[in-house]
């Protein structure tokens, strides 16, 4: 017997299964055959079907190191080796959640003093279509990596630093599969039946992309000769690296300008990683329903043509896996960062995303948002220090996913009150009371019932316990609402003590949130 090491990706040496709970595991053999799977002394059968494939569900396993997983049918057997069992993440999304360790601001720091064998990762290899892993060499993908100097350039960033911290609070071994691919809207991670319902624009836009493409079969050659379509050997395009470690601005100026002028990618047609549902069929299908405690997910920026409906989007795409996994799978994503909108306007229209996914939150159970207010930049898409916002998604994993008492949510309005020149806005989640980094709050508006926006200098706020306190020092205008941070670019300075920023919001002052 042997076991085929593409089909039975995602497991194999060094691999990380999750505790505690009912273990799914899978693969391919000869047809008909019977096979017995063992780990800590536990077995269960399975028999391959006509077409070679076989299932198992494995009891609860305890948390453990160096285990074997052995496969026989009795004559031959393969054996999996360095098993850990822990807890295992799975993290999805575009570009901000891809962003390898390499290019983290602060590797060069930890990167010789990190090996730790007990955290691993594992990247589904970015592949569109079937046919494309025989076209390139992934020999870099497709195994468990050890959090050690070798590897450590491999690693998400915010998985890293996420699994770091909760490696150091579980004492357990800790896994994260990542699955993701920058440039990718939500609409390539979902089925096409969910998005038929919650968002046939997607669609629509696609197959009006391909209605413009006058031969096929060149546009296909061209998308595989282009550069930027092989993501099997990562670091090998020094124009990406050069992109991923930071432009200047006036590089990134020009980079725009060229993009704009020739596109850096073919049309988007049946091969594209950016065609509808395709990731969710050629990539997601690679790990379901490899058994994990949650997802942690970075993603949205290219939702923007339809910001309107990204709540939606999500409610499908988290529907989805869920019902894959027939689970419901705690969803721990980031709300997108503050960005500029020179030289590229892409961020316009963030100020919605956010509310949109706040909106998410609001609507499905065990769904929650990082606050990483404080840690966009004004012209970079990909901001460079990810510390924060693993440490952010592991507070909230560790605080709604496993219990822990800590303070793991952002400060958000709870009550609004305007008495006279006053208005007092009272927070949740500020235990201990709030705190102000600098002199004033920044990206705080007042706007009048004609909409017009009341002159900072006509107003001062300070912060006292839990309240952010406003008073209005003339007559000029009588606000009727307060805005937070609801513009594409700000710097947040307002935390609890926790040091987590306050979210975005908006409010009527007759005590109404719109958020």
């Amino acid at each position: 017997m042997s076991i085929n090491p593409i089909a039975d990706f995602p497991f194999g040496n060094g691999m990380v299964l999750q505790r505690n709970r009912p273990v799914s595991i899978w693969g391919s053999a000869a047809p008909g055959i019977d096979l017995v799977i063992t780990i800590q002394d536990k077995s269960v059968e399975a028999v391959c079907d006509e077409n070679g494939h076989w299932g198992a569900t494995l009891p609860p396993l305890t948390a453990s190191v160096n285990e074997t997983l052995a496969i026989t049918d009795g004559s031959t057997q393969t054996v999996y080796k360095d098993v850990m069992v822990g807890e295992v993440w799975l993290a999805g999304g575009q570009s901000n959640m891809e962003f390898y360790m390499r290019y983290d601001a602060e590797f060069d720091s930890i990167v010789k003093l990190t090996d730790d064998p007990l955290l691993r990762f594992l990247d589904v290899p970015k592949a569109s279509v079937p046919e494309q892993l025989e076209m390139r060499d992934y020999s870099q993908f497709g195994f468990w990596r050890k959090a050690c100097p070798e590897d450590l350039q491999y690693f998400s960033a915010v998985s890293f630093y996420f699994a770091s911290i909760l490696r150091e609070h579980l004492q357990v071994p800790v896994g994260v599969i990542g699955c993701n691919w920058g440039g990718t809207s939500s609409s390539c991670w979902m089925s096409r039946e969910t998005l038929e319902k919650c968002g046939r624009v997607w669609i629509e836009d696609y197959e009006n992309g391909l209605a413009r493409i006058p031969d096929m079969d060149a546009e296909e050659k061209a998308y595989y000769a282009n550069e930027e379509s092989d993501t099997s050997h990562p670091f090998d395009h020094p124009g990406l690296d050069h992109v991923m470690y930071g432009l200047s601005f006036d590089e990134l100026t020009e980079l725009l300008q060229i993009m704009a002028a020739s596109g850096s990618f073919p049309g988007i047609g049946p091969w594209s990683q950016f065609r509808p549902n395709g990731l969710y069929e050629q990539m997601l299908s690679r790990i379901t329903p490899y058994t994990i405690s949650g997802v942690i997910w970075y993603q949205g920026e290219n939702d923007v043509p339809h910001a309107d409906i990204y709540a939606d989007m999500m409610c499908g795409v988290i529907g989805d896996w869920r019902r894959d996994w027939n689970e419901e799978l705690p969803f721990l994503m980031v709300q997108l960062a503050p960005l500029g909108t020179d030289p590229d306007p892409v961020s316009e229209r963030f100020p919605l995303i956010r509310e949109q996914q706040e909106e998410v939150t609001r609507r499905m159970e065990k769904v929650y948002l990082a606050s990483i207010s404080d840690s966009g930049h004004v012209y970079d898409i990909h901001p460079k220090y990810k510390r924060t916002v693993g440490k952010r998604l592991a507070w909230i994993a560790l605080a709604k996913v496993y219990g822990h008492d800590i303070l793991s949510d952002a400060p958000e309005p709870e009550t609004a009150v305007r008495q006279g020149n006053e208005i007092t806005v009272t927070f949740r989640n500020a235990e201990g009371g709030l705190f102000l980094r600098g002199e004033k709050v920044n990206g705080l508006q007042l706007f009048d019932p004609e909409g017009k926006e009341i002159p900072s200098d006509n107003w001062d706020a300070r912060v006292q316990d839990n309240r952010l306190e406003i008073h209005i020092r003339d007559s000029y205008g009588t606000p009727d609402r307060v805005l937070f941070a609801k513009t594409p670019y700000y710097q947040a300075n307002l935390y609890n003590m926790r040091k987590i920023p306050a979210k975005p919001f908006e409010l009527e002052l007759n005590m109404h949130l719109v958020y």
